[in-house]
């Protein structure tokens, strides 16, 4: 999980930097890390099927650490990654 936020921040920093310098190589440089950050959790996902439930989330609806945890809506890990993949395909088409 350690790489995966890592290599998630690394892009959220060059998506910052490119709001600043406008050069699109910004966000170049930032999709094949977020990409990379999505296969890290992928397989985190794998490792931990079925082995437990809400560890991902804080169980809260007043918290969205990185999504709210309450209800049902991000029970296991898969539910969390089929969202990273979502934004990752999103920022993939911009």
């Amino acid at each position: 999980m350690a790489y995966h936020f890592a290599l998630k921040a690394e892009a959220a920093l060059l998506v910052l930097k490119y709001k600043y310098s406008n050069d699109i190589k910004d966000l170049d440089r930032a999709l094949p890390l977020l990409k990379e950050s999505v296969k890290w959790y992928q397989q985190l996902v794998e490792l931990t099927k079925g082995a437990y439930l809400y560890a991902n989330s804080m169980q809260t609806g007043a918290r969205k650490i990185p999504l709210s945890g309450s209800g049902e809506s991000i029970r296991t890990g898969m539910k969390y990654y089929l969202f990273l993949r979502k934004s990752y395909l999103y920022f993939n088409i911009k």
